[in-house]
């Protein structure tokens, strides 16, 4: 059994948009004025339509092939997508349709994609702490506090609870984009400030916005595990909570990457908010409430790896086992360890705490070794998000449902297909300084 099988409370449709939105709406949308410069106005505001479009397309293939391979497990019984390796849809739907190396091109993806983010966030919030808190604390202090309130955070193990964090999160997010609004109309007034334009496009700056871009709709891992935490029989209530949150999450992206670079113009940050007079209260103020949403995004972020941590277990114990396999496990555990000094039942209580610790460990200790956070979004946009997002629905999909497919369904399917390639494309371009 994976690890999402243990009864929970249904995960109601409010709960799912906001899950949902506050996944995607991240580290990766102060970067987008950044990437707008790159390719300008006129081809980064279609881009980002095409962009939320392929992502949500991408999400509900997925979905798509989850249901019709539910359906038909009911006639044949060796289709099984209980073992998806913590990895949600992605994992189940892989394995059963392409085996083993299916499993692995997923989980490759997820927890590439999803680490990615982690290490940006990270890097962020050790940044921004460590310019505020400069010869009050050091850069190793503040690493280890964050490491502590991660640890602490990655014990949450159910997505209805992180809704809570992401309603807030979602909330205190709006003084960023107030500080934009504020701060970019002040620097639209000087006379000598060159502003963002329409044209020229920019086309050696392309691979740069479509892999920024892809990242910052970064909610595609965790919007599949939106789906299956809803447990509704009928998918249309998840079409809709997805429509919903990516028309939403759409017009907040366009608003903070159009307006960013149409008032910072080629001088636009990596990171927007550097753009700010470091010296005002209001930036802060602004650089504080970004850590504490990011912090608070940081566990949504990682619950996809959080679930294939838990799914692997710990110390020679699968996290598939059946509860008979289980108990049979137990008994035999106990009576080799009668004069052990840590019993087995506590060893396993303590089994998915430590192991989702050593994730945040690890995770601090990456984002120390990775800190140009414009070519991290880049890379995991380019690759990872273009496989799980764009290539792997594809292929799922084609190889699934290809034989009683509609035209319009091939466009479909090999539109995203073709996208995925380009975004791979463009990366390597990009890594190889094309």
């Amino acid at each position: 059994m994976g690890v999402h099988s243990a009864p929970a409370e249904a995960l109601s449709k409010p709960r799912a948009v906001v899950t949902i939105l506050k996944s995607m709406v991240g580290a990766g949308i102060l970067a987008l004025p950044f990437a707008v410069s790159k390719v300008g106005l006129a081809l980064a505001l279609p881009g980002m339509v095409l962009v939320a479009v392929l992502n949500a397309v991408g999400i509900w293939r997925l979905v798509e092939c989850k249901i019709h391979l539910k359906n038909a497990s009911v006639e044949d019984p060796s289709i099984d997508l209980s073992n998806d390796y913590g990895l949600g849809p992605a994992g189940g739907v892989s394995a059963a349709i392409f085996g083993a190396p299916g499993a692995f091109a997923a989980g490759a993806a997820v927890l590439s994609a999803q680490v990615g983010m982690s290490i940006c966030y990270v890097d962020i919030m050790t940044s921004t702490l460590e310019k505020r808190l400069d010869g009050i604390a050091s850069g190793l202090l503040i690493r280890c506090v964050l490491c502590a309130m991660l640890c602490v955070l990655s014990l949450i193990r159910q997505l209805k609870d992180l809704a809570f964090l992401s309603g807030f999160a979602l909330a205190v997010y709006a003084y960023v984009v107030f500080a934009l609004i504020k701060w970019g109309s002040d620097n639209l007034g000087h006379d000598d400030v060159s502003a963002g334009t329409f044209l020229p496009v920019k086309w050696d700056g392309v691979g740069m916005f479509f892999g920024s871009s892809v990242f910052a709709f970064e909610g595609i891992n965790v919007a599949q595990y939106v789906y299956d935490d809803m447990r509704i029989p009928d998918p249309l209530p998840f079409k809709k909570v997805l429509a919903q949150s990516y028309g939403i999450c759409f017009v907040l992206y366009t608003f903070v990457g159009g307006f960013g670079y149409y008032a910072y113009g080629d001088g636009t940050r990596e990171v927007v908010y550097m753009n700010f007079p470091s010296d005002s209260l209001d930036v802060v103020a602004t650089e504080y409430v970004l850590c504490l949403v990011l912090l608070l995004t940081w566990v949504l972020q990682m619950y996809p790896v959080f679930g294939f941590v838990d799914s692997l277990g710990c110390w020679g114990k699968s996290g598939d086992a059946t509860d008979s396999e289980s108990e049979d496990a137990s008994k035999v555990s106990s009576e080799e360890s009668e004069d052990a000094l840590m019993p087995a039942s506590f060893i396993e209580s303590w089994r998915v705490p430590v192991s989702r610790w050593c994730v945040c460990i690890l995770s601090i200790v990456a984002a120390a070794s990775v800190p140009d956070v414009a070519k991290v979004m880049d890379y995991i946009g380019s690759f990872s998000f273009g496989v799980i997002g764009f290539v792997l629905p594809a292929l799922l999909h084609m190889r699934l449902c290809g034989s009683s497919m509609s035209a319009s369904n091939w466009a479909i399917d090999v539109s995203l297909l073709v996208s995925g390639l380009m975004a791979i494309v463009l990366g390597l371009k990009s890594a190889m300084g094309g």
